[in-house]
């Protein structure tokens, strides 16, 4: 009797014992709410990128004028005139830019009197870069015409004008050896009545392509059509006509310097080797 009230005694010490055990092993309540705390990782902060910065629509340029804006080479080839250096100086400006050209060759300025009007209402353009006047003749109303152009452009006030003098040309040259009264006159009367008109919009701004000498360097050898390196002058003069309109830096600014000889040479001046490239100056 009393061997089986131990072995009873042994056995209920053992299951307090077992069901003891599962209590021993169970986290408390407390605890395991500390260890949830000190996994949480707090929410990241994030930053949204920067919009991009629009890129400026491009603005279209009109280039309008006869065979000298068309673009005429040596032999007959065509090039594209003052419009390459012209476009190299604008992107170095920062100014996106299409071209729409308008260049006819042989035109005087009342063929542009008569046509860009329309020309305007279709295409829209922010500048207008003209050049003519190398055709026409003291006796054509080139005063009148000019007026026409100037009084086109500013009843459209979304576009501006870039004026310009024509240029000297080469009396020996094989275009001009036969003209009466002599092509200077010509030219001289032309400018004069082109200052005229332009007294009326002294916002207009001018280009002069007097500066453009009248040498074997800068026009071909009959006398009219500029060389490549004339070409880019013109480009040049224009740009820096339109600068300070449109607020363009200065070509000191954008690091460029304008191009050697730019000073009216008359043909006699001629260097004894045609510099063809025109971007390296040397002493003249």
């Amino acid at each position: 009797m009393n061997r089986s009230r131990a072995i009873l005694s042994v056995a209920a010490s053992v299951a307090t014992i077992l069901l003891a055990v599962p209590l021993l092993l169970r986290p408390a309540p407390h605890t395991t709410a500390v260890s949830v705390a000190a996994t949480i990782i707090p929410r990241k902060t994030i930053t949204p990128s920067p919009s991009p910065t629009p890129t400026a629509a491009p603005i279209l340029v009109m280039s309008v004028g006869d065979s000298l804006t068309e673009g005429h080479g040596p032999n007959g080839t065509i090039t594209e005139s003052y419009r390459p250096e012209l476009s190299r100086l604008m992107r170095l400006a920062g100014v996106p830019h299409t071209w729409n050209v308008q260049a006819v060759g042989g035109t005087k300025c009342s063929y542009w009197a008569a046509h860009l009007p329309a020309l305007l209402d279709t295409y829209h353009p922010a500048i207008v870069f003209l050049n003519c006047g190398t055709n026409d003749t003291p006796s054509d109303a080139t005063e009148t015409n000019y007026r026409t152009i100037l009084a086109a452009v500013a009843a459209r006030p979304s576009t501006k004008l870039v004026a310009s003098l024509i240029g000297r040309p080469d009396p020996a040259g094989t275009a001009n050896i036969s003209r009466w009264p002599t092509i200077d006159d010509w030219m001289d009367a032309t400018n004069t009545a082109i200052r005229a008109a332009l007294a009326s919009y002294p916002s207009v701004p001018v280009a002069s392509m007097l500066r453009v000498p009248n040498n074997i360097e800068w026009l071909q050898s009959e006398g009219i059509h500029w060389t490549s390196r004339s070409e880019a002058a013109v480009g040049q003069l224009f740009y820096q006509a339109a600068a300070p309109m449109r607020g363009w830096p200065t070509l000191a600014q954008l690091g460029v310097s304008e191009m050697c000889g730019l000073s009216g040479h008359d043909r006699d001046d001629a260097w004894p080797t045609p510099d063809v490239a025109y971007h390296v100056c040397r002493n003249e």
